[in-house]
Formats: C-alpha cells, sequence, structure tokens
C-alpha cells in the first residue's frame, strides 16, 4: 500500500536542490534578523567588521543568482510577473531588501544567538557616550545611546531612564551590567555617576 504524500511542503515538487539551498539560508537568517530586534546584545566591533564580508559576499551571490534564473528561466519570469507585476520590481526590491536583511540577519542575528550559547560571566563594562537621538522615543527603542566601544550599526543601547537620558552628553562614560562571552555582552542594567578609572 503506497503512502500517502503530507499536504504540507516547504519546497514544490520539482524544485532544484540549488534553490532549496538558497531557499534554506534565506529563512535562517530571516529568523535570526528577527532575533536581533529583540535581544540586548553588543558585539564585538572586530567579529561585525568581518560578517559585513560575509553579508555583501551572500547579497550579492543571492542577487546574481536571482538575476540570471530570471534571464534564462522564462517559467520563473512568468511566476515573479504574477506575484510582483514585474520581475525587474523583484530585482530592484532585492538591491535594498537582501542587503539589509543580510547584514541584521549575519552581522547582529547569528552572533546574539551564538553569544547566548556561548560560555559567559557577569560583568560591568565601562562605556563612553558618542550620541543620542533628537528624541527620547523612538520605535522599539526608548532612551537609546550610541555607544563607542561597539561597531557603529550596532552600538545602541536602550532603556536608559528619561531623566538619565536626558542629562547624558557626548564623551560621558556609563557602567553597564550583563554577561560577556568572547563575542559579545548582554546587558541588563546601567549606572551613572562616578565611574571607577581602569
Amino acid at each position: 500500500m503506497a503512502s500517502k504524500k503530507s499536504k504540507f511542503a516547504i519546497f514544490r515538487p520539482g524544485t532544484h536542490i540549488v534553490a532549496k539551498v538558497f531557499a534554506c539560508i534565506f529563512m535562517v537568517i530571516l529568523f535570526a534578523s528577527l532575533i536581533s530586534i529583540f535581544v540586548n546584545v553588543l558585539i564585538d566591533t572586530w567579529l561585525v567588521e568581518a560578517l559585513y564580508w560575509v553579508a555583501g559576499g551572500l547579497s550579492l551571490i543571492m542577487i546574481l543568482v536571482v538575476t540570471i534564473a530570471l534571464c534564462i528561466s522564462r517559467d520563473y519570469r512568468e511566476r515573479s510577473r504574477l506575484q510582483v507585476g514585474s520581475p525587474w520590481k523583484m530585482v530592484l526590491g532585492m538591491l535594498v531588501g537582501i542587503p539589509l536583511l543580510m547584514v541584521m540577519g549575519i552581522c547582529k542575528g547569528l552572533p546574539s544567538v551564538l553569544h547566548m550559547m556561548l560560555p559567559s560571566e557577569e560583568r560591568v563594562v565601562i562605556v563612553t557616550v558618542d550620541h543620542k537621538p533628537s528624541s527620547y522615543y523612538n520605535r522599539g527603542c526608548d532612551g537609546e545611546l550610541f555607544i563607542n566601544e561597539f561597531d557603529g550599526l550596532f552600538s545602541n543601547v536602550c532603556g536608559i531612564q528619561k531623566a538619565d537620558w536626558q542629562q547624558l552628553q557626548a564623551e560621558q562614560k556609563i557602567m553597564l551590567f550583563g554577561k560577556r562571552s568572547a563575542i559579545g555582552f548582554s546587558y541588563k542594567g546601567y549606572r551613572l555617576g562616578p565611574v571607577p578609572s581602569p
């Protein structure tokens, strides 16, 4: 007796193995980019700078693969036309969307997940305020500060109380409390006031 095929399938029958591999990579990075939004992890600059190259390379490969598929596959062009109206709208959207997703997922999301899995210890880190936004209230990150000691793109700290945020200026030092791993620091709280000399 033949077994019934599952009604739930991630890929259509006949999907090429290369397409499956790229789709799986894309889904992992998408998941990681979602994690990066919700975690308070500061990633070490040396790692982020290396991962920028990985994110850029993967972005270029994915954009080239889809562009080549649009050029040589009539079936792919027709499906794209049905989904977004024009295949070239898809390419233009990917020129912005894929690099953004790759940077968020690879440079912040994946290291954040790795940081949570690595051994870590309670630590106090002294950081220097670089700048702060013009308003205390920001979408998803009230009381935001940018600090000098970590990578510029992912160097923001959220949750500073309004009274403290208003008095903080560039080049002031604050203490962050949290857990330090080999690749980053997850902060749980902060303290203003006199900072001990290193």
